[in-house]
């Protein structure tokens, strides 16, 4: 009951306080003009994400302070990495949405802000010792970033989020981890990405920007090493699940601009929402896909604790299998508008 009151407040919190950002937005210039390699027509509000950090925090602190959920001890490291990390990923978005960062300085600085991180955290098995700390920092710079390429249609992002976050809640729990830091973070993650939903779909009259997609990210990303650091093979999936999609996505557009010759890092229009939502609409992509995630989520939590290896290999196949589907549809020309960006 405690972590649906925390899944409802921060999803009401977010809600309403994206109006508020969404008029700040438009007075300090973070608006995202449209662009050839976006597809929205008009200039749309950023900040989004400020609505959705401030959603989690005070669900959060509630949920300590109101509803009785006692973090375990070993969770204080937990919190101050998700800040830390939180905070920085925020600047550097905010800095990114404002001037346009290249892809060698935000890499640099995600890359520090991450170590800071994991230094803070100071994780267990599988992550501790230098070798875990370094597996544990590249999977964070690889997943934050992969999250932050899905953050390309109307409510896609939000959408899969909110999936992605309670599908990792029920397994936190599942795990042992019901009331803990990871748990509490989750579950507010989830509303936060809900009630920003109701703002981004489509057609989206306020965007995330990167600095709401990448510091949401991370705390998605490191609740999920956080869950495997419990040591539960039955978690191995659900972690899977939870990023199959987006990884799915990185290799598909990784993929086509390579093999057109191009910066992987510069932005285009060969995602898998950009094909889909061009070629069946932006309201039927948007429930494939997250019928698709619910489906991979749900799976993922039911077989397995059953059968963990069978199941995470299953699940992982979405990741090249997915990415090839998508490959067959062909990206929107220039100059196309569907309403999203």
């Amino acid at each position: 009951m405690n972590a649906i009151l925390v899944f409802l407040l921060s999803g009401g919190v977010t809600a309403s306080l994206v109006p508020i950002a969404r008029r700040i937005a438009g007075r300090t210039g973070f608006v995202a003009a449209p662009t050839e390699s976006r597809f929205h027509a008009r200039p749309t509000p950023m900040l989004g994400g400020l609505a959705c950090l401030a959603g989690v925090a005070v669900a959060i602190a509630a949920g300590a302070g109101l509803f009785g959920m006692r973090p375990e001890a070993r969770d204080q490291s937990l919190f101050a990495a998700l800040a830390l990390g939180s905070c920085g990923f925020l600047a550097i978005g905010l800095w990114d949405d404002r001037r346009s960062l290249s892809a060698a300085t935000k890499a640099a600085l995600q890359g520090v802000l991450l170590l800071g991180a994991v230094a803070v955290w100071r994780p267990t098995a599988p992550w501790a010792g230098v070798g875990g700390a370094a597996a544990a920092w590249a999977i964070m710079m690889l997943l934050v970033n992969a999250w932050n390429y899905l953050d390309h249609a109307d409510g896609l992002l939000a959408t899969h989020g909110a999936i992605a976050a309670a599908v990792l809640a029920v397994s936190t729990a599942a795990a042992g981890g019901a009331g803990s830091a990871a748990h509490a973070t989750l579950w507010a993650l989830a509303g936060a990405f809900l009630g920003f939903l109701a703002w981004n779909r489509p057609v989206a009259s306020i965007f995330l920007g990167d600095a709401g997609s990448l510091p949401l990210a991370f705390i998605a990303v490191l609740c999920s090493l956080a869950l495997l650091s419990r040591d539960r093979a039955a978690a191995i999936p659900a972690a899977i699940s939870a990023h199959a999609l987006v990884l799915a996505d990185f290799v598909l557009v990784t993929a086509a601009r390579l093999a057109r010759k191009r910066n992987p890092f510069i932005g285009g229009r060969e995602h898998t929402g950009h094909r889909l939502f061009t070629a069946i609409g932006p309201w039927p992509a948007l429930a494939v896909l997250a019928l698709c995630d619910a489906a991979i989520g749900c799976a993922a939590l039911w077989f397995g604790p059953p059968a963990p290896v069978a199941t995470a290999f299953a699940v992982s196949l979405v990741i090249p299998l997915g990415a090839l589907a998508a490959s067959r549809l062909p990206p929107p020309p220039a100059g196309s508008d569907p309403q999203v960006h």
